[in-house]
């Protein structure tokens, strides 16, 4: 889809980004015409308090507000992300679904992917790098795609190999240790059985 860059601009960022995650929030803002241009003219026109992201997208359009080489405020505050600090302001690009009343999930969930594929193929960024905003700092963020368990989806969806992706988000078991033991003789048996997980289906 075509990424809108009408308004643009260096507000509320950072200088010397290199991007190599991508981020994926939503606004959680449900007001009545809160949709991505609203909410990049209102980055445009230094709206924001203490806040920037790179792309907003909705169920009709998608417009970037800021250069991928500048890195935004998105990451915010640490509530014990497992990756925070790794995954920061200026190594990441900051992508927010909006949600403005009566919107469209399905079509904002497509238009998400759509954008975040497109910037995984511009950026050179791998799917193992394409992270929810809760993964950075434990934020429920992107609320309304883990409301609906579609995170692994929009990844998938955003991911032009899904064979590569399913790699990585199905990690297959340790092959365990089965120890057998005979108390009469006290010999103590150990072998180990590999086995290999079934391929998962989505």
């Amino acid at each position: 889809m075509n990424i809108n860059q009408q308004y643009i601009s260096e507000r509320n960022s950072y200088s010397g980004q290199i991007p190599r995650y991508i981020v994926i929030h939503n606004t959680d803002n449900y007001s009545t015409d809160a949709d991505a241009r609203a909410h990049a003219m209102a980055q445009y026109h230094g709206n924001f308090d203490g806040y920037s992201a790179h792309v907003y997208v909705d169920d009709k359009s998608a417009y970037q507000a800021m250069p991928y080489s500048r890195g935004a405020w998105h990451v915010g505050v640490n509530y014990g992300g497992r990756l925070f600090g790794t995954v920061n302001n200026r190594n990441s690009v900051g992508i927010e679904m909006c949600v403005q009343a009566g919107f469209d999930y399905d079509k904002a969930f497509a238009n998400t992917a759509e954008v975040c594929r497109r910037l995984m193929s511009e950026l050179n960024i791998p799917a193992d790098r394409v992270v929810q905003h809760y993964d950075v700092c434990a934020k429920n963020c992107p609320s309304a795609i883990r409301a609906k368990n579609d995170w692994l989806k929009i990844v998938i969806s955003a991911t032009p190999s899904k064979a590569a992706w399913i790699s990585i988000a199905v990690a297959a078991p340790p092959a365990p240790t089965i120890v057998i033991f005979f108390p009469i003789t006290s010999i103590s048996l150990s072998f180990r059985a590999d086995i290999n997980p079934i391929p998962s289906v989505i």
